[in-house]
């Protein structure tokens, strides 16, 4: 009688656990820096059942060798720490999606932390609970040098057409000086 209890209770545990969204990377992280733009692609699935509540990723970027803000909880979320970007998520099962992170961030050399989280901290009730892969976790190997200037946002298509427009303007003025 004891083992079938056990047993049953056994079952029961391992069925509850694998009705619970697991968040898993599918592919490495992407990490980009144009002109003094930072900008984090994370790519998930969820290998559990279908997410009920939204969950939280954040990435604190932070001087080298500084450690995440979110070492003390209530940092997730801080909005007097503007280069620190977060977005909620919700993923069904067997779902996957891309998450694009974007912060602006002075010139320097930055150690780039995401960081999982059930919701903001000083969301009623207050604290959270780490979730998805991330914990606290180093993003890039070494660090990320933002070396700053200016980015306008121009792809290729759009720089040869500028390019095309200033070279037949100086043809015309040529042109017309015959």
């Amino acid at each position: 009688m004891k083992k079938t209890m056990i047993f049953v209770a056994l079952l029961a545990l391992i069925t509850a656990a694998a009705a619970e969204p697991t968040i898993q990377e599918y592919q490495s992280p992407s990490v980009k820096v144009s002109g003094n733009t930072l900008t984090v692609q994370l790519f998930i699935k969820n290998v559990g059942s279908a997410m009920t509540t939204p969950y939280l990723v954040e990435i604190q970027p932070r001087p080298q060798g500084s450690l995440p803000l979110s070492v003390t909880a209530q940092d997730v979320c801080d909005p007097t720490i503007p280069t620190s970007v977060h977005v909620q998520y919700l993923l069904g099962a067997g779902e996957q999606g891309i998450i694009t992170l974007t912060t602006p961030l002075p010139p320097g050399t930055y150690d780039v932390y995401v960081l999982g989280r059930s919701k903001c901290y000083n969301t009623p009730p207050v604290g959270n609970v780490v979730q998805g892969p991330w914990g606290y976790y180093k993003l890039a190997a070494g660090s990320v040098p933002v070396l700053g200037g200016q980015s306008f946002g121009l792809d290729l298509p759009v720089l040869i057409g500028i390019g095309l427009i200033i070279i037949a303007f100086f043809l015309f003025i040529a042109g017309r000086k015959r």
